[in-house]
């Protein structure tokens, strides 16, 4: 399981169980708009570890690079 996906479209949503994907090596984040979600990932060759839905939801993937503290 990727995660657990609670969207409202008038009250926005949470997510939880999202453990397994953010050890994904090249996976740096996750977030939700707009009735989709929204992963994060270093660069074009991270994309591939991502799935184009989950439970129905469309996913988008953004590569934003890594990220420094």
């Amino acid at each position: 399981m990727i995660c657990e996906v609670n969207v409202h479209p008038y009250r926005g949503g949470r997510f939880t169980g999202c453990e397994g994907v953010l050890p994904l090596e090249g996976v740096v984040g996750i977030s939700h708009a707009d009735g989709k979600i929204i992963f994060y990932v270093e660069g074009e060759k991270d994309k591939s570890k991502i799935p184009s839905s989950y439970k129905g939801f469309p996913v988008e993937i953004r590569v934003i690079g890594r990220i420094r503290s």
